[in-house]
């Protein structure tokens, strides 16, 4: 038996098959850390999800948690959760479609700022009451050293008083004059810089505590890629990410830590981003877990969510399964509240807790899992492919339930012209609850010379693989 290079990978799918064809779907690779393990890293699957909270309105926008407090927006309803899930109405925004933002200017000020729909909102998390302080083209918001700064359309930043959110004088404004292209996004990142990114280029501003306006831009902050999707722009860590368009057009993800900026994405993600109809509606979001740092793109007209994992620095692709095809992951507003990561769904009108320990969707469906892996070759020669076997862990079946569950199994579908159509699925078991020496193995796989394989779960139980390894012969 003979390991097969590459199968613990992140997902790459080149402009030519024969090159490239691999998928992942709803498994993520994470490094094994010890020299003795038996391998040195691992595909994992991503969280499931079990209803926290459901509200009145469908369809979320935005999620925020702070100082022992959350509130999520669907639709035009802002609402608050508590603890214990109880959702309560806090109010309603104006709606576009497009993501909320949340920031709060702290102790000192216990206001939230809210944009949404054109306007800015403040909402007082002492009285609970929520008003309007800025209407007609309203971006993007938030708050840096006490100061709510807000981005409008026109490209130009307004600056409040310190500390009090309700107060807006029109002569305390931002505008451009390093470089000639608007201002389209606006990020606050933890040490207090203000990211403004065009669609060319982009810049940083800090607080000097100037007489007149306390912003002033950095120079040495000038990035040399704009913006092609305004809510995509989202802190991860120690890392400002957005999806980037250069000035002739090429698309790409950047992350800047500081004032750097490098390239995170890859030819293969470039070209299917470039593929889309409509990119400048994609919005990101990030959240953390196990040690993984992961930063979510979700484009809801091309009906995808790409996944970038700054441990691994690999990406994968996120999906919920309906109607036999992926969309894009459906709990995709994240907040970490309570001890909890919560996320909201896009979809319906509830609020999800993602957990490693649960192995369903959103509304039950069962979380279809994919990898698809060359199987290699010599030198393009015909090859006898007489058994494949995937380590995975056993004896997952649960004890009660489905036949799919407490007996679960791999699907293996295999592909002979390298991963352009496929064939029937073949089942193989990963064991009934105590079956740990369970092989999961297929036999009797014909010859080819563009063989891809491509493996599904869907059982509600934990599917970790491990390693593939097969047993092949050069064909006469």
């Amino acid at each position: 038996m003979a390991p097969i290079a590459g199968f613990v990978g992140g997902w790459y799918s080149g402009a030519n098959p024969v090159s490239a064809a691999e998928t992942l779907v709803n498994w993520f690779p994470s490094a094994v850390e010890t020299p003795g393990g038996a391998v040195t890293a691992e595909l994992l699957p991503t969280p499931g999800v079990r209803t926290f909270a459901t509200a009145t309105t469908a369809g979320a926008r935005g999620m925020w948690a702070g100082d022992g407090r959350c509130f999520a927006v669907f639709a035009d309803a802002l609402v608050e959760l508590d603890a214990a899930g109880v959702v309560t109405p806090r109010g309603t925004v104006a709606i576009d479609g497009r993501p909320v933002t949340f920031s709060t200017n702290g102790d000192a000020g216990n206001q939230l700022l809210i944009t949404s729909g054109g306007s800015a909102y403040c909402y007082d998390l002492i009285t609970n009451a929520l008003s309007v302080v800025l209407s007609g083209g309203v971006v993007q918001g938030g708050v840096a050293d006490g100061y709510g700064v807000v981005l409008f359309d026109s490209g130009v930043v307004r600056v409040s008083a310190l500390f009090d959110l309700t107060s807006w004088d029109p002569t305390q404004f931002l505008q451009r004059s390093i470089q000639s292209d608007l201002w389209q996004a606006l990020l606050v990142d933890p040490y207090g810089y203000l990211n403004l990114i065009g669609s060319k280029t982009g810049e940083s501003w800090s607080n000097v505590g100037g007489a007149v306006l306390p912003f002033a831009p950095d120079r040495s902050g000038l990035l040399e890629e704009g913006i092609a999707a305004t809510h995509s722009l989202a802190q991860a860590g120690k890392h400002k990410v957005w999806l980037s368009m250069n000035a002739n057009g090429g698309y790409g993800v950047m992350a800047a830590q500081g004032f750097q900026a490098r390239r995170i994405s890859h030819h293969a993600l470039e070209r299917t981003i470039g593929g889309y109809s409509v990119v400048s509606d994609a919005f990101g979001q990030t959240y953390e877990q196990d040690g993984h740092a992961f930063y979510l793109l979700t484009f809801p007209t091309a009906r995808a969510t790409w996944v970038y994992d700054f441990t691994t620095q690999q990406w994968h692709q996120r999906g919920t399964m309906q109607g036999g095809t992926f969309g894009p992951w459906r709990p995709a507003f994240h907040a970490f509240a309570f001890g909890k990561h919560l996320a909201a769904d896009l979809e319906s009108a509830i609020v999800y807790e993602l957990r490693d320990d649960v192995y369903t969707d959103v509304e039950g469906l069962p979380i279809v899992r994919e990898r698809q892996f060359y199987a290699g070759g010599s030198e393009n020669r015909a090859v006898w492919f007489h058994r494949l076997e995937v380590l995975a862990q056993a004896g997952v079946g649960l004890t009660t339930g489905a036949a799919s569950d407490t007996n679960p199994t791999l699907a293996l579908a295999v592909s002979d012209d390298y991963g352009r159509t496929f064939g029937t699925e073949r089942q193989a078991a990963l064991g009934q609850v105590g079956e740990y020496g369970r092989r999961c193995e297929w036999w009797g796989l014909g010859m080819a010379r563009g063989r891809v394989y491509r493996l599904r779960a869907s059982a509600a139980v934990p599917v970790r693989l491990s390693a593939a390894f097969q047993d092949v012969e050069v064909a006469a």
